[in-house]
C-alpha cells in the first residue's frame, strides 16, 4: 500500500485506491519442459527463478476520481448507482474484476490490473477546491453541486508496482492510474461520449509526473 502522504500529494490529480477481497491463488509459473505434475522435478530441470503467481477475484471499489483543472471538471466513478458512502440509498451494485500478479523471486513486487464494466460515473463542474479534505466536504460536494452529466463507463486501472510505497528503495519507476470511457446523459439534455484518464509515475527518489483529463463530446 502507498503511504497516505503519497496519496494526498496526488489527491487532486489521481485517486486510484480500491478495496479487494483475499482470494486464493489460481495459477503459478509454467512447469519446466519435459516434466509433468505427477513426477518430481530434478534440480537440473528446475527454473532459475520462480514464476509469477496470479490471483484473480471480484470486489467493490472505492471511488476513482479524474480532476481536470483546465476544463474545470471532475468525474467520480463508483460501483453503485448512488453515493452510498454519503447516505444515499442504492439499488444496483456492480463489482469490478481484479488480477494481481505476484513475483515470488521478489515478494514485494505486485502488478495489478483492475476492470469495472458499467461503473457509474458522474461529472461535475469544479473550481479547483480540495473536495477530498474531509468526508463531509466530499459528500456535500457530491450531493449538492449541480451535475453536468451522469452515466456508465468501462474503467481499466493498472499498477506496475502495487507495493512501491511500502519500501524505502523502490525497485523501479512506479506507474499507476486508469482510463474510463462510456456514454452519459447530459443534465442540459442529450447524450455525450465521455472519456477520462488519470495517470501518475513516481521516479526514485522523489520525482513524480501526473497527467489527467476529461472529454465530453455531444452525440447527435
Amino acid at each position: 500500500m502507498r503511504s497516505s502522504a503519497s496519496l494526498m500529494a496526488l489527491a487532486l490529480a489521481s485517486l486510484s485506491a480500491f478495496a479487494c477481497t483475499e482470494p486464493a491463488p489460481t495459477g503459478s509459473g509454467p512447469v519446466p519442459p519435459g516434466s509433468s505434475s505427477g513426477s518430481p522435478l530434478s534440480l537440473s530441470s528446475a527454473p532459475l527463478a520462480s514464476g509469477p503467481i496470479v490471483v484473480r477475484g471480484s470486489s467493490g471499489f472505492f471511488p476513482f476520481f479524474v480532476f481536470d483543472p483546465r476544463r474545470g471538471m471532475v468525474a467520480i466513478h463508483i460501483a453503485r448507482d448512488a453515493f452510498a458512502f454519503c447516505g444515499e440509498p442504492f439499488t444496483i451494485f456492480r463489482p469490478g474484476q481484479f488480477q494481481d500478479v505476484f513475483t515470488p523471486a521478489d515478494e514485494l513486487l505486485v502488478q495489478e490490473l483492475f476492470r469495472a464494466e458499467g461503473a457509474f460515473v458522474t461529472i461535475y463542474a469544479w473550481a479547483g477546491q480540495n473536495i477530498l479534505e474531509t468526508d463531509d466536504i466530499l459528500c456535500a460536494f457530491l450531493l449538492n453541486q449541480p451535475r453536468l452529466a451522469r452515466g456508465t463507463a468501462h474503467l481499466v486501472n493498472t499498477d506496475n508496482d502495487l507495493n512501491a510505497g511500502s519500501r524505502e528503495a523502490p525497485i523501479r519507476a512506479d506507474a499507476f492510474g486508469f482510463t474510463a470511457e462510456g456514454i452519459v446523459e447530459l443534465t442540459g439534455g442529450g447524450r455525450a461520449h465521455y472519456s477520462g484518464f488519470s495517470r501518475a509515475v513516481f521516479f526514485p527518489p522523489d520525482q513524480v509526473k501526473v497527467a489527467s483529463g476529461i472529454s465530453l463530446t455531444p452525440l447527435p
